[in-house]
């Protein structure tokens, strides 16, 4: 990297295309918040009205309108949309909905198996409406998120393994196909499971489609070389940090498409399809050089290293990477730099290949175990956030809006 050049034309352009791969991982996280909106509010079959066909609801802001059809939550004024008074009918078992008349001592119970009307709100159709996630079933819906965050877990060790023993090129492509795929898949699953399973297929292909970047970013630059007026950030923390800013981007996508596309289903299957249009990226980015290095490839990186500085306007020497020079003259120089011998004698070991055990080695313990009690928490802070953006009100009263100005806080 010293003849190469640090954060040339060739890092920027990589750097720039690795951007497209995050912003899908936007885009799952943030994709079931519009497509699992619900109404304010909802109810079911008034059993006893011929006529109902779910066009009435009440006014929930006239108070006086609302309790002629719901009962009032335990200890709160807000209506129970999960309980109704009984309608009393007429001698054709019609209900007059214009002029009211229920039985108040009589109270109807919403079930499972109850059939759910919806008001109209910002959103024609969701998941959420589609499988009935209220009453009896709303622990149903929060719930979607929760596999969705196991399949990120879950994509975080898959794709991490993988990327390191088949290379971060194919693996950034077979996650991409993962996350459109398993997005695109919930869109035509029939029952609330199968959709919920998929979604965490979704959340593992979403994850890698961050990870493998945000490795991969700080693979082609140096860290030696410092930003101007900014001294104490190199090139490499500025990449790893601003992957965040597509990421972000990403989360307000989908948002801004649900302005437009009303059905959850089409929302669903667009955002899945461009998605999958970013796996073009395969044929526009190389192999990671550090990768190919590490796996003794060192044909491959020197002629991917001529194509750099060729980009970069550099000239290379011809002795670079021969074989023998590769891990000791690295070593060296990182070893002297921070005088650390353990750190020279792990570099110097030729081909080293590291495993879990090697996050515990008392060089980088403290750093590990730091990294585990806050990664956690800030997940949980982030997440917590994310999927609570319509509960938010950043948006006022557009729910949309809201997430919106979520992604982008």
């Amino acid at each position: 990297l010293e003849e190469l050049g640090e954060f040339g034309p060739w890092q920027k352009i990589i750097a720039v295309l690795l951007w497209l791969p995050a912003i899908i991982d936007g885009i799952q996280i943030m994709l079931a918040t519009p497509t699992g909106l619900l109404p304010e509010q909802y109810r079911c079959k008034f059993d006893n009205c011929a006529n109902d066909n779910g066009a009435f609801f009440p006014d929930i802001e006239d108070e006086e309108a609302w309790k002629l059809v719901y009962p009032a939550k335990d200890g709160e004024n807000e209506p129970d949309f999960c309980k109704h008074y009984a309608f009393i009918p007429d001698d054709k078992g019609n209900c007059d909905f214009d002029n009211i008349n229920t039985n108040n001592n009589s109270i109807k119970t919403c079930g499972r198996d109850s059939e759910f009307f919806y008001d109209s709100f910002q959103m024609e159709k969701t998941w959420a409406t589609q499988f009935d996630l209220v009453c009896d079933n709303d622990a149903l819906n929060p719930l979607v998120n929760s596999f969705f965050l196991v399949g990120l877990m879950a994509g975080s060790f898959i794709f991490g393994v993988l990327s390191d023993k088949y290379g971060r090129k194919k693996v950034l492509v077979a996650a991409i196909i993962c996350a459109g795929g398993g997005s695109l898949a919930s869109a035509f699953m029939p029952e609330y499971w199968s959709f919920a399973i998929v979604r965490a297929i979704a959340g593992a292909g979403a994850e890698g489609c961050f990870l493998i970047p945000f490795s991969f970013s700080m693979e082609i630059v140096g860290v030696n070389e410092r930003l101007p007026l900014l001294s104490w950030v190199n090139y490499c923390t500025l990449l790893g940090n601003f992957l965040s800013v597509p990421l972000a981007v990403g989360e307000a996508i989908p948002a801004l498409f649900a302005y437009f596309i009303k059905d959850w289903k089409t929302l669903q299957w667009v955002m899945s399809v461009i998605c999958l249009c970013i796996s073009f990226i395969f044929f526009l980015i190389p192999e990671s050089p550090r990768w190919l290095i590490s796996q003794g490839r060192l044909d491959e990186a020197r002629s991917l290293m001529k194509t750099a500085a060729k980009r970069n306007k550099k000239t290379i020497s011809p002795h670079l990477l021969q074989e023998g020079q590769v891990e000791g003259s690295s070593g060296e120089k990182e070893g002297e730099a921070k005088g650390d011998s353990e750190a020279q004698q792990v570099q110097q070991k030729p081909n080293a290949q590291y495993g879990l055990s090697d996050m515990f080695h008392p060089s980088v313990r403290l750093i590990s175990i730091s990294l585990f009690i806050c990664w956690p928490v800030i997940t949980l802070l982030y997440y917590g956030f994310t999927f609570s953006a319509g509960k938010l009100h950043l948006g006022g009263e557009d729910e949309i809006l809201g997430e919106m100005l979520v992604a982008f806080v």
